[in-house]
């Protein structure tokens, strides 16, 4: 892929990019670059473009183009300016479906920090003992802070002695 040094149009592409975007090129060529940015991806890639403008190279920037479904299209890039023949050398990555796997991983770890702050503050606050304990590791995973008042024993204590809630 290669791109005009003022950013405003393609020079030249690959054919992937028919399959990646489902332009043709001659499509391509004739749109302007920033017409296909996501807007919320504006600001960053015009930001970009000036560090290229003064011969800074751009390692792994994300931003997302438009495809002609309408849909839209992650691409990594790679991008060095040439600024002695006025081009951009630009290497693109689809990465649409690596970005809709991290979104969905956020969104799971997100909603397993909710469910773990729940079950600390029930776990801190509930009168009853209770534990849990890993057989096939032989070692407590959790102990409930009531632990120490109801049995007398410290909490460390049945960490360092799984086995000891046997005898209560």
């Amino acid at each position: 892929l290669l791109g005009s040094s003022n950013g405003s149009h393609y020079v030249r592409l690959n054919p992937a990019w028919e399959r990646t975007l489902g332009y043709t090129r001659d499509e391509l060529y004739q749109m302007p670059y920033l017409g296909l940015v996501h807007p919320d991806d504006l600001e960053r890639t015009l930001a970009n473009s000036i560090l290229l403008a003064n011969g800074t190279p751009i390692m792994g920037f994300r931003n997302r183009l438009r495809a002609k479904d309408g849909g839209w299209r992650w691409i990594d890039w790679d991008v060095v300016p040439d600024l002695q023949m006025g081009l951009i050398h630009l290497t693109g990555r689809d990465v649409t479906s690596d970005k809709l796997l991290e979104d969905q991983f956020d969104i799971q770890h997100k909603a397993l920090l909710e469910s773990e702050s729940r079950f600390r503050q029930m776990a801190e606050t509930i009168e009853d003992c209770f534990w849990m304990y890993d057989p096939v590791a032989d070692e407590m995973i959790y102990v409930s802070p009531s632990y120490e008042r109801i049995t007398g024993h410290p909490v460390k204590f049945l960490y360092d002695n799984p086995n000891a809630h046997l005898g209560l």
